[in-house]
């Protein structure tokens, strides 16, 4: 009986081994044969990657699926697990080597990148800049030509700090492919650091262009009127500056700082100042300007602004630049006056030389500042005014405010078009006030000033 019994169980154990032989050499089977394919898991929501065995990875469109479940997991460093798909670890590396992400360097490996320093040379540097620099200098010369401009960047950053005019001479001994952007390097730096030293540089180093010269000189003295305007101004003109647009553009930087920290005394030198108009006039524009922006200066930008015109300079400014800086100066004045006190602004408007230009911006950015709000101003002063260019503004003005406030973008876009070119239709303004969304009241206001 035991016999019998030990007879059937070595059956049955064979008769599983040779079921799983079977099943095992099935699966190898179907995993070698040429047309087999492998799906790759984790695509993108609409896309399936399809990799044949024997071809590149192709792309074939399927049926969307859950974004929530297709949403690859977030993956550290940044890097999304779509580009790299897993593969079951059962499928045989060859079939999806064309698809896989080529090997990566080690985190400690140094890729030899053009341009770029070793790690040792960049070490060596280091050790020379730090006992000697003209042997620093020197080792820079000796690398690699594309390891040139790197580090000298590195040793001239950190020369200019030690000796400045060492640092200059030196740039100026390099070959000339590098010449030039590392000795501009070294005057941004020190301009930056010590304006000073870069006007003594210029003084007493020869071979310096010109034009660096020029450019270099007019950014160490800006940089010294942050905390010196006088001084700046001073060494500005004992600058042998021929160009008066660069003189102008100086004074300007000067002046944008030196009005908000002390107005009088910078507006006392403007009217003093020993320059010419074109210099003159472009400073005090970008005076009021600034002060124009600071409301508790919009007032004496009012005053400087009226001695300004009252003067005729406004009018007869003949660079086409400038008068574009000066329109939109009264623009932003108009604008900052209004929204501040608009029955005083008013009166300040009707003030200046009737029908100017000064007029026409100055009041229609004032009517602007107000009209464009939840309900309509008191515009019966319109009515004061003589026909002509200033009046026409102001209506074309009121008119484009009251359209934004009740969303009429299209009409009032067409109105923004002829304000901004000064060339204006009034029978196309009026025409879009009448046709426009108002109340009736607003309506009858606004036409009536047509």
């Amino acid at each position: 009986m035991r016999n019998q019994s030990h007879a059937m169980n070595v059956w049955l154990w064979g008769g599983v081994i040779l079921l799983a032989t079977l099943a095992i050499g099935f699966v190898l089977q179907r995993l070698t044969e040429p047309a087999a394919l492998a799906i790759m898991p984790f695509p993108e929501p609409d896309m399936v990657l399809v990799v044949p065995s024997n071809r590149a990875p192709s792309v074939s469109r399927a049926p969307a699926v859950s974004p929530v479940l297709a949403r690859p997991a977030p993956h550290p460093f940044g890097v999304n697990q779509a580009a790299t798909p897993r593969m079951p670890p059962s499928m045989p590396q060859r079939r999806v080597a064309n698809a896989m992400p080529k090997p990566v360097p080690h985190r400690g490996t140094t890729l030899p990148l053009p341009g770029r320093m070793d790690h040792s040379a960049m070490a060596e540097l280091q050790r020379r800049i730090a006992t000697n620099l003209r042997d620093a200098w020197a080792y820079c010369g000796a690398l690699p030509v594309e390891q040139q401009a790197t580090a000298y960047h590195i040793l001239f950053a950190r020369w200019v700090q030690q000796d400045p005019a060492a640092a200059v001479q030196a740039a100026q001994e390099l070959p000339e492919n590098l010449r030039g952007v590392i000795l501009s390097q070294t005057l941004t730096q020190l301009a930056i650091t010590n304006p000073e030293a870069v006007l003594a540089i210029l003084a007493s180093v020869s071979g310096i262009s010109d034009e660096l010269r020029s450019q270099f000189a007019r950014r160490a003295i800006s940089e010294i009127g942050r905390r010196d305007p006088v001084a700046a101004l001073q060494a500005l003109s004992a600058l042998p500056m021929t160009d008066s647009a660069q003189q102008a553009d100086v004074v300007n930087q000067i002046l944008s700082h030196w009005i908000v920290s002390d107005k009088a005394t910078a507006l006392a030198w403007l009217h003093d100042a020993a320059v010419d108009d074109a210099t003159y006039d472009t400073a005090l524009v970008s005076a009021i300007s600034q002060m124009s922006h600071r409301g508790d200066l919009a007032q004496d930008a009012a005053t400087l602004f009226r001695e300004f015109v009252e003067g005729g300079r406004m009018d007869n400014i003949s660079d086409p630049a400038l008068r574009s800086q000066a329109v939109l100066t009264a623009k932003l004045l108009g604008v900052a006056l209004g929204s501040k006190d608009y029955a005083t602004a008013l009166q300040w408007g009707f003030e200046l030389p009737a029908d100017s230009s000064a007029q026409a911006y100055i009041l229609s950015n004032v009517a602007f500042s107000q009209t464009h709000g939840d309900a309509l101003p008191d515009i019966s002063w319109v009515a004061n005014m003589a026909p002509g260019f200033a009046r026409t503004r102001v209506v074309a003005a009121i008119s484009y405010g009251r359209l934004l406030a009740h969303g009429e973008v299209e009409a009032g876009t067409a109105i923004r078009q002829q304000l901004d070119s000064d060339k204006y239709d009034l029978g196309r303004v009026k025409a879009m006030v009448e046709q426009a969304n108002l109340t009736r009241d607003e309506k009858q206001a606004l036409l009536a000033l047509f």
